[in-house]
C-alpha cells in the first residue's frame, strides 16, 4: 500500500494486521514468527554497554526456529527497567490486544526452568519507534506441563521452550523485552529463539 506524502513523493504505509475478528480485513489466524525477511533486532541493550557472552543475535530473526541468541542476564544490584533487546517488524502493524512476546529456551534440568523469572521481565510495545502504553506484565497463560508458565518441549530433545506473553495496548510494529529487577538467581544467560505475535491454536 503506497500513499502520496505532501511533496508527492510515494511513501510506503503497513497494514494493521489483527487476530481477533475472522470477519474483518487483514486477519491473521495463528501465531507469526517475527522472522525472515522485513523483521530485524532494533536495539540491543539500548545502547547500553553489551555485557560480554552475548553471541548468535542473528539466528533471532532467521528462519530456522530452533536456533537461538545467547544474551547474559543484568545482575547489578541497581538495575531497573532495563531493556534487552527489541524485534521489529518493518512491514506490519499489529492491533492493539494482540499477543506477543518472545521463546526463551533452556535445558530441561536447568534452574531457569524452577523460578518464576517472569517476574523480572516485561514487555514494552513500540510504534514507529515510540513507546505504547507501558511496560506490560508477562502473562502466565495454561501451562502444558504443569511447571509454570507455558512450557513446550521439543521431540528428541532435552530443551524446553519457555513464552514470555504479553497484550499490546495499542497498535505497534516492535516488541521490547525489558529486565526490570534482580534475583541472586539470575545470574544465568537467557537464550532467546525468537519474538512472535499473536495466538497460537490449540486443536485437540
Amino acid at each position: 500500500m503506497v500513499a502520496a506524502t505532501a511533496n508527492g513523493v510515494g511513501k510506503s504505509e503497513k497494514k494493521v494486521w489483527q487476530d481477533s475478528d475472522p470477519n474483518k480485513e487483514n486477519y491473521f489466524n495463528n501465531r507469526r514468527a517475527l522472522v525472515g525477511p522485513g523483521c530485524m533486532i532494533n536495539s540491543l541493550s539500548d545502547g547500553v554497554e553489551v555485557v560480554s557472552g552475548t553471541k548468535d543475535l542473528q539466528n533471532i530473526c532467521n528462519d530456522d526456529l530452533d536456533d537461538y541468541a545467547t544474551i547474559p542476564a543484568l545482575v547489578g544490584a541497581t538495575v531497573v527497567e532495563s531493556p534487552i533487546i527489541s524485534v521489529k517488524d518493518n512491514q506490519h502493524y499489529y492491533a492493539g490486544g494482540t499477543e506477543a512476546g518472545f521463546v526463551i529456551c533452556a535445558k530441561s534440568d536447568a534452574s531457569i526452568l524452577a523460578l518464576d523469572l517472569a517476574m523480572f521481565y516485561k514487555i514494552q510495545f513500540l510504534k514507529d519507534g515510540e513507546n505504547v502504553g507501558k511496560l506490560q506484565p508477562i502473562s502466565t497463560g495454561k501451562s502444558v506441563t504443569g511447571l509454570g508458565l507455558s512450557l513446550l518441549t521439543i521431540p528428541g530433545s532435552d530443551q524446553v521452550n519457555k513464552l514470555y506473553t504479553a497484550t499490546a495496548p495499542g497498535n505497534f510494529d516492535e516488541i521490547k523485552l525489558v529486565q526490570c529487577g534482580v534475583d541472586a538467581q539470575l545470574g544465568t544467560a537467557i537464550n532467546i529463539k525468537y519474538a512472535f505475535v499473536g495466538k497460537a491454536r490449540e486443536y485437540t
